[in-house]
């Protein structure tokens, strides 16, 4: 099961055309296996966008690159994985989705 919380931090500049945003997008995550194994995760990334003033929806698409940390059961370290992924986030109205296009993880 993977859970998580994304938090993005930044600027947004309105002129009369539109609206520029520029900032930073912060992703924590855990991935819980069924033998009570986990993956605690985190990436921070820059982020900017711009839209039309008319624009009540908007779509950014990202790369992932997440670090994690793979743990057994009773909490020892047993590696670390790099999660790559691409993904799009829709925000309409202020409702923030984000939907994955494709993911893998590789393990060390």
């Amino acid at each position: 099961m993977l859970t998580g919380t994304e938090r993005i931090d930044g600027q947004v500049v309105t002129t009369s055309t539109g609206q520029h945003f520029t900032g930073t997008d912060t992703l924590v995550t855990r991935v819980d296996f069924p033998d009570g194994s986990y993956i605690l995760g985190f990436q921070q990334s820059p982020l900017s966008f711009t839209s039309a003033q008319a624009d009540r929806v908007v779509t950014i698409g990202h790369t992932i690159h997440e670090r994690g940390t793979v743990y057994d059961a009773n909490g020892n370290i047993l590696g670390h994985d790099l999660f790559h992924g691409r993904a799009r986030t829709t925000i309409v109205d202020g409702r923030v989705v984000v939907d994955f296009d494709r993911g893998f993880i590789t393990c060390t």
